[in-house]
C-alpha cells in the first residue's frame, strides 16, 4: 500500500429511491457517513423521496448529506466528472480516476419489484445511467455490500491504493451465537485486527430478522455492487436460509394469528376486545400495502354483519373513524382509551381500512400513488380477497360499506366493483352479500354540491343576501356555475373550490378567526378554518405515533414514516380527472336492490346538507325523480326524536333513505354517537328480540320504532357494570329481608310471651273471650303474612326468585335485560354536551 493521499476531497453519492428505509441500509449509510467524515470525504445520499423521514440517529450522523434531487439534476453541469461504479464496465477503478473524476456514483434501486426473479434481467438505475452516457468503472469480480464498495472506492481514488493491493476477506465465517456460525457470501475489506470491516452493530442486530429481511430486499434487486445475477441469487438464498434459522415465521405465509392484537396500550381494564390489525399487500410491483384494523362484534343479533368504514380526503386515515367516531374506543387523553357509548361494533364486525395506498398507516412507493377511482376500487377488491383468505369466517356476512366526506366517491365505486366481481365468480357461496351503503356528509355530486356553499351560507346566516360580501361571492359562484356546465363529469374544480375559500376568508371576525368549515358553530384560526378540528385529534396523533401502539397494531417495521391524519402526497395525486362522479353510479346501485342511506349533520359547511338534498332531488332512479312516491307526489319528511329530544328528519323512497341530524357536524358520530348507532342498527334491521336488551326510545312522528338496543345493552361494558350494581342491590335487599324475618320471629315471640302473661292476668281479673272475638281467624303472625301479600312497597321491589336468576350456571348472559339510565340522567348529559359545545365555540 501507499501513503500517498489525494489532496482533493472525494464525493461519494449513493442513490436511495425507495420510500422506505430498511434497517440494513440505515446501518450502511451511518457507517459510510462516519468513515467519509473521518477521511475528509463527502457522502451524499441523493434522490431521497420527500416523504421519507430519516431516523433521528441517522440524520444526526456527521458526514451525511441528504439530497431529494436526482443525480441528473444535482450534477447537470458536471456530468463528465461523474464516475459510475458499474459491474458491467470495461475498465477497473484505478488511483488515476481520483484525478479525472470528482464524483463517484452508486446507482439506486428502482424498488422491490423483482424479489427472487431472474436477476440477470432486472432493469436498474445503474443500467439507466450507463445508457445516459455516464463513464463507468468496476470494482472486481466479487460481490460486495454497499458500504464495502464505497470503502474500496475511497481507498483507491483518495488514498491511492490500487485494487489489487487491498487486502480482502472473502466469505468470512461469523459467529451468530455460542452454538452457530455462518458464512457471509460477500467480500469485505480486512481490518487491522484481521476481522472484516462492516457496519458497527452487534451481531444480534446484524442477524435480527428485521435486518435480514432488509438485506434480502436489497440483494434481490440490481445494484452497483453486483457482478453477476448468479452471485446475487446465491446471496438471497443465503439470507433466506439464515432467516429460517433466526425467525422461521417470517418466511411462512401469513395467517390470522399474525394479525392478532394481543394488547392495546391504554385500553380500559377488563378483557380486551377481540381485534386484528396489520398490512395486506395489494400491489407487489409498487409495494402497495393497505392497513386494516378489525373488531369482532360483541354479540350477534339475528344475523352476521360486517361494516367496512372509510374516511375521506382523499388521503385521510380511517383511524379517524376508529378512534373519534364509530369505533369501540375514544381517547380520554393521549395515553388513555375509554369505551365509546355509541360504537358500531355491538351488532356488527367493524373493519377500518386506510386507503388508498399511502394513506395513514398504509404505504406505497412514492412514484405509485393512485390517480383514479377505478384504480382504487380494483385495489380494494384485491384487499378484500386477501383479507377473506385470512379471515374466511367473515366472508358470508352481510357487507355494509360506510364512511363520510370523500368516501362518498369511494363507496359507490367499491360497491360497483363488488357487483362486477360477483358476476365473475362461480357459485353462490363465493358471492359477497352487499347489504347496503351508508354515506355521511358525503362528497358525491359536485354539480349539485358546489353551488350549495353559498345557499347554505344564506340559510345559516353566515352572510346576508345583497350585502357586499354576498355580491362578491355571487361573482365567484357564477364563475363556478359556468365551469360546471362544461364539467359535469368532473369531481374537482378549482374555480368552485375558490367559492368556499373566499367565503371563509370574507367572514373572518375582528380576531382573524374564520368559521370552522366542518362545524359552523365553531371558529378557527385563519386559514386553518377547521383543520385543527376535532379536538380529539390532538390526542389521536401522538397516540398512534407511540412505539408501543405501533408495535401492538402490527405495523410493518419497514414503514418509517409515522402516522399522519391526512397525506398531502395522496391527495395531490388522487385528482380523479378521468373518473365520473359517484352520483352517476348511485341510480344503478339502487335499482340493483342495494339499500343506500345518506345522512348529514346540519352544521357542516364543506359537504353540507343543502347540497345532499339537492343531489337527491335531481337524481333519477327506479322510475322516479328524487323522493317521488308517484308523479308529482313526494315522500314526506318525518320528525325523529331520540329519548324525547328532537334528533332530526327521516325521509325514504324507493330504496333510498335520507337522515338529517340536528346539531351535528361533518363527523356526525363524533357529536352524536348513540343517535348514529341507532340509525345504523335500524338501517341494518338489527333485531334484539332474541337476545334481550333495553331499547332506546327512538320515535318517528311520535310513534315508537322497532326496538334496537343502544347503550345499556347486554354484553356491553356499561351493562356489566349495571348488572353488578343490580346484583349488589339485590344482595342487600336479601340481607334486609333476612333481618326482617329474624325481627318478625323476635316480635312474634315477644307478643306470644306477652299474650300469655296478659291472659293469665285477665283470667285472674275475669276477662275471658275478648282476644278470640277481636282477632277471629287471624293471629299476629297471620296478620303479618297478610300484609306481605298486599301492596307492600319493599316486597314489590324485590322477589327472592331474582336471586335464582343472577349469574345462574347454564343461563347465558345474552338473555339478561338491563335497563338504561333514567331520563333525568340523559337530560343532564345532553345539557353538559351542549354546554361544552358552546364553550368550544369561543375558542380561537
Amino acid at each position: 500500500m501507499t501513503d500517498q493521499v489525494s489532496p482533493n476531497p472525494v464525493t461519494i453519492v449513493v442513490e436511495h429511491l425507495d420510500p422506505e428505509l430498511g434497517a440494513w441500509s440505515a446501518l450502511e449509510y451511518g457507517c459510510i457517513a462516519r468513515e467519509a467524515h473521518a477521511s475528509g470525504s463527502r457522502f451524499l445520499l441523493s434522490s431521497v423521496p420527500t416523504s421519507l423521514q430519516m431516523p433521528q440517529d441517522l440524520a444526526a450522523t456527521q458526514g451525511l448529506e441528504v439530497e431529494h434531487r436526482s443525480i441528473e439534476e444535482v450534477f447537470a453541469d458536471r456530468k463528465s466528472k461523474v464516475c459510475l461504479l458499474d459491474p458491467a464496465a470495461q475498465a477497473e477503478l484505478s488511483p488515476a480516476d481520483g484525478d479525472n473524476f470528482e464524483v463517484f456514483l452508486f446507482g439506486g434501486i428502482l424498488g422491490a419489484d423483482y424479489f427472487l426473479s431472474d436477476l440477470n434481467l432486472v432493469p436498474d438505475r445503474t443500467s439507466e445511467l450507463r445508457k445516459k452516457g455516464y463513464a463507468g468503472r468496476r470494482l472486481g469480480p466479487k460481490q460486495m455490500t454497499t458500504d464495502t464498495a464505497v470503502r474500496v472506492t475511497r481507498m483507491v481514488v483518495h488514498e491511492k491504493v490500487p485494487l489489487e493491493q487491498i487486502q480482502y476477506l472473502d466469505y468470512p465465517e461469523i459467529l451468530i451465537n455460542e452454538h452457530e456460525r455462518t458464512e457471509m457470501p460477500f467480500r469485505y475489506v480486512k481490518g487491522e485486527d484481521g476481522q472484516p470491516i462492516m457496519p458497527r452493530a452487534s451481531l444480534q442486530q446484524i442477524f435480527s430478522a428485521r435486518v435480514l429481511v432488509s438485506m434480502a430486499h436489497t440483494f434481490s434487486n440490481a445494484g452497483a455492487w453486483k457482478e453477476t445475477g448468479t452471485a446475487s441469487f446465491l446471496a438471497v438464498s443465503w439470507l433466506l436460509s439464515l432467516l429460517l434459522i433466526v425467525n422461521p415465521t417470517l418466511v411462512s405465509a401469513a395467517t390470522a394469528a399474525d394479525y392478532y392484537v394481543r394488547s392495546l396500550p391504554g385500553a380500559p381494564e377488563g378483557p380486551l376486545l377481540k381485534m386484528h390489525a396489520g398490512h395486506i399487500e395489494v400491489d407487489e410491483k409498487s409495494n402497495g400495502n393497505l392497513f386494516f384494523w378489525h373488531y369482532q362484534n360483541r354479540h350477534i343479533a339475528n344475523r352476521q354483519r360486517t361494516v367496512i368504514w372509510l374516511n375521506g380526503g382523499p388521503g385521510c386515515s380511517s383511524m379517524d373513524g376508529a378512534l373519534m367516531e364509530v369505533g369501540p374506543y375514544r381517547l380520554k387523553d393521549r395515553n388513555t382509551l375509554e369505551y365509546n357509548e355509541g360504537s358500531w361494533d355491538e351488532f356488527a364486525n367493524l373493519l377500518f381500512v386506510d386507503q388508498p395506498v399511502g394513506t395513514g398507516f398504509s404505504y406505497v412507493n412514492t412514484d405509485s400513488y393512485l390517480h383514479e377511482l377505478d384504480e382504487m376500487a380494483a385495489q380494494f377488491i384485491t384487499f378484500l380477497e386477501k383479507w377473506f383468505e385470512l379471515f374466511p369466517e367473515y366472508e358470508p356476512d352481510d357487507l355494509y360499506l360506510a364512511g363520510e366526506s370523500y368516501a362518498g366517491q369511494h363507496i359507490p365505486y367499491i360497491a360497483k366493483a363488488i357487483q362486477e366481481r360477483n358476476k365473475k365468480v362461480q357459485g353462490s357461496s363465493a358471492q359477497w352479500k352487499l347489504g347496503g351503503l351508508l354515506i355521511g356528509n358525503g362528497w358525491i355530486s359536485p354539480v349539485d354540491q358546489y353551488p350549495a356553499y353559498i345557499n347554505f351560507a344564506y340559510e345559516e346566516g353566515l352572510i346576508q343576501k345583497n350585502s357586499q360580501v354576498a355580491k362578491e361571492l355571487e361573482v365567484y359562484n357564477s364563475v363556478c356555475q359556468s365551469r360546471l356546465q362544461g364539467g359535469k363529469n368532473k369531481i374537482h374544480l378549482d374555480d368552485c373550490e375558490a367559492v368556499l375559500q373566499r367565503l371563509l376568508g370574507r367572514t373572518m371576525d375582528s380576531k382573524n378567526t374564520c368559521f370552522n368549515m366542518y362545524d359552523i358553530r365553531l371558529r378557527d384560526t385563519y386559514p386553518s378554518c377547521g383543520m385543527n378540528w376535532p379536538p380529539d385529534l390532538g390526542d389521536v396523533k401522538p397516540y398512534l405515533q407511540r412505539p408501543d401502539v405501533v408495535d401492538a397494531l402490527n405495523i410493518n417495521p419497514e414503514k418509517k414514516s409515522g402516522w399522519e391524519e391526512c397525506s398531502g402526497s395522496v391527495s395531490s395525486s388522487f385528482l380523479a380527472r378521468n373518473s365520473k362522479p359517484a352520483v352517476q353510479l348511485l341510480p344503478g346501485l339502487l335499482e340493483s336492490g342495494v339499500p343506500v342511506l345518506l345522512f348529514s349533520g346540519d352544521k357542516d359547511l364543506i359537504c353540507n346538507h343543502v347540497g345532499t338534498e339537492q343531489l337527491i332531488s335531481n337524481m333519477k332512479w327506479n322510475g322516479g325523480t328524487g323522493f317521488e312516491t308517484s308523479p308529482g307526489v313526494w315522500a314526506p319528511r318525518h320528525d325523529w326524536t331520540f329519548e324525547s329530544e328532537p334528533a332530526g328528519i327521516y325521509q325514504y323512497a324507493r330504496n333510498l333513505t335520507y337522515v338529517l341530524f340536528y346539531n351535528a357536524s361533518h363527523m356526525v358520530p363524533f357529536d352524536l354517537p348513540r343517535q348514529s348507532r341507532d340509525m345504523v342498527d335500524r338501517f341494518m334491521r338489527v333485531d334484539i328480540a332474541s337476545i334481550g336488551g333495553s331499547p332506546a326510545d327512538s320515535r318517528i312522528d311520535g310513534e315508537k320504532l322497532p326496538q334496537t338496543s343502544v347503550g345499556g345493552h347486554p354484553n356491553s361494558t356499561a351493562a356489566e357494570e349495571k348488572e353488578k350494581e343490580k346484583m349488589k342491590e339485590t344482595e342487600w335487599k336479601a340481607y334486609a329481608k333476612s333481618g326482617e324475618a329474624v325481627l318478625v320471629v323476635v316480635i312474634v315471640g315477644v307478643c306470644v310471651w306477652g299474650f300469655f302473661i296478659w291472659r293469665s292476668r285477665r283470667r285472674q281479673n275475669g276477662y275471658r273471650g275478648v282476644f278470640h272475638q277481636d282477632m277471629s281467624g287471624s293471629s299476629i303472625l297471620e296478620r303479618f303474612h297478610g300484609k306481605r301479600s298486599g301492596a307492600d312497597v319493599e316486597a314489590g321491589d324485590f322477589d327472592e326468585s331474582e336471586l335464582d336468576n343472577l349469574h345462574s350456571p347454564g343461563i347465558e348472559r345474552d338473555h339478561y335485560a338491563v335497563g338504561d339510565d333514567s331520563d333525568e340522567d340523559d337530560a343532564a348529559r345532553r345539557h353538559s354536551r351542549q354546554a361544552s359545545f358552546q364553550a368550544g365555540g369561543n375558542k380561537s
